[in-house]
């Protein structure tokens, strides 16, 4: 029995529903798009028209004009839904603008042609596909095949999913590691940098791309800044153009730079990249190594690990629309971290390699909110994260808004907390005069003479010997509030008008003082 991957059920499913939307499977080389897409169409009782513009003699905006035509009067002699689908689109000049038009000419004649397009990841990369087709397109993901794929439909052990990845054509070759080399090499690796990269925008530096390739594939599960690359890149450019480089190699599904997880977008973005591969088999080719040293060596088989759980949490996150960064703080360090909308996971890899265990503990003082897992554990085996088996989110009452914090934001919840309590009729909180942010210091001030009212009388009847434990409330509690704000502020301090310490108190200590727990 041919091996179907869950894509050809959601393809059918889309294809038994109402036309509504173009349907655009996007995939990196050989994961298995056509195979997914014939598939699916064996199952539904509707003719269809199958082309392909894989064949440079024949392509153009006219020879798709005509394909689509013959799609219109195939529904039209058989008074019936047909679906055309069109492989490889991306290799059609200006194509958005072509179906955009037929498709709205059918949608306002009302013709029953369902439409599917397939495509390498780089058709990401065409300029006006996002403008022309808004709102008429749904896209799938024919990511690399995870290792329950693999595990089913060829019966491979994890360490053989570790050394030839998730790209089915490969695991002819298992027995003849020379010919799957050149497979992968001649069949994925060139045809995606030399047609799917190259082709698609103009690459002044087409050396330093694939260069960059290879040595990111080789150092995939480590942090190397862009100044440390130029140093060993023969033909180096500037930083902007390597990153934009390891952008486009992470649209053809190859390499990406992970960027470092916080709260303030900038810092993501100029944080040096840790390299991840879509797929372990090209760290295995890039790194050259035979399967009796990617299992020896510990370093690099760590990884190698590190790699097939980053390479999984990708695949996953097309999916499930999830954010997928590395976590560091000087020597601190969390190997993943998952970011759905104001829920985040932190997981640590145990795969062998020597590192600090200091991060995780470093992380949830700095993000308390944060489901946190070892991968590795006897909690939480490789295999079984790999096979699917392990919830990566968990909603709690500790998730919240993780959108960066402003001085603003922290002043008003301040402020809030202070009208409260002056509205309910607490004369300390009636005296308070300014609340001001700097440095990570909350500063308030009080000021009672400018209420009539005596200093020391003020201070002889408040139950507080350091004011800051009163006005420190906001950041008191494991509440929302609370948790948003603690990582922003380092303490509370409080004065009189005159600049007369009415006391200090760290975060830490106020945290403590109110829930008997440390941060």
């Amino acid at each position: 029995m041919v091996y179907q991957r869950k894509l050809v059920s959601q393809l059918i499913q889309r294809l038994q529903e109402p036309r509504r939307f173009i349907q655009i499977v996007v995939g990196p080389r050989q994961t298995g798009k056509t195979t997914a897409v014939n598939q699916a169409l064996e199952n539904i009782p509707d003719n269809s028209h199958f082309v392909s513009a894989d064949d440079p003699g024949f392509i153009s905006q006219s020879w798709l004009r005509n394909e689509w035509e013959h799609a219109r009067i195939m529904c039209r002699r058989d008074k019936a839904e047909i679906v055309f689908v069109v492989d490889e689109i991306q290799k059609i000049p200006q194509w958005p603008s072509v179906v955009k038009q037929m498709w709205d000419e059918d949608t306002r004649h009302k013709t029953r042609l369902k439409v599917i397009l397939t495509g390498s990841s780089s058709l990401l990369l065409q300029k006006g596909m996002y403008e022309s087709l808004m709102g008429r397109f749904e896209e799938l993901y024919s990511t690399h095949w995870s290792f329950q794929e693999c595990s089913d439909a060829f019966g491979y052990t994890f360490e053989e999913f570790l050394y030839f990845g998730g790209y089915p054509g490969s695991q002819n070759w298992r027995d003849d590691i020379q010919r799957w080399r050149r497979y992968m090499s001649t069949s994925i690796i060139e045809p995606t940098i030399s047609q799917d990269v190259l082709q698609m925008e103009e690459i002044r530096k087409p050396t330093l791309l694939r260069s960059l390739f290879y040595l990111g594939a080789t150092y995939s599960g480590q942090e190397l800044s862009y100044v440390k690359l130029l140093g060993q890149l023969q033909d180096a450019g500037n930083t902007v153009t390597l990153a934009h480089y390891l952008e486009l190699l992470g649209h053809a599904g190859m390499l990406c730079g992970l960027e470092k997880f916080s709260y303030e977008k900038v810092r993501q973005r100029k944080s040096s990249p840790r390299f991840m591969v879509y797929d372990t088999s090209l760290m295995i080719l890039a790194a050259d190594v035979l399967p009796v040293q990617a299992a020896e060596d510990s370093i690099f088989r760590g990884h190698l690990i590190e790699s097939a759980i980053g390479a999984y949490l990708l695949a996953r996150s097309k999916e499930e629309g999830f954010k997928v960064f590395y976590w560091r703080d000087r020597n601190n360090e969390v190997d993943f971290v998952l970011q759905k909308g104001a829920a985040i996971t932190a997981l640590e890899v145990k795969s062998g390699r020597i590192k600090g265990t200091g991060g995780s503990l470093e992380f949830a003082k700095q993000y308390p909110q944060a489901f946190f897992f070892i991968v590795g554990s006897d909690q939480c085996p490789i295999e079984d994260f790999m096979l699917g088996r392990v919830e990566l989110f968990k909603e709690t009452a500790r998730t919240f808004d993780l959108t960066p914090v402003t001085p603003a934001e922290i002043i008003s919840a301040f402020w809030e907390y202070i009208n409260e309590r002056a509205n309910a009729g607490v004369l300390l909180a009636q005296v308070i005069s300014d609340v001001s942010y700097t440095g990570r210091l909350v500063r308030i001030t009080f000021d009672p003479e400018s209420k009539g009212i005596s200093t020391s009388l003020l201070l002889s009847l408040s139950p507080f010997s350091n004011l800051a434990e009163f006005v420190g409330i906001p950041i008191a509690f494991d509440d929302s509030v609370g948790r948003r704000l603690r990582p922003e502020i380092d303490g509370v301090e409080t004065q009189l008008a005159d600049g007369t310490s009415l006391g200090v108190l760290s975060t830490a200590e106020i945290y403590r003082m109110s829930t008997g727990e440390g941060l």
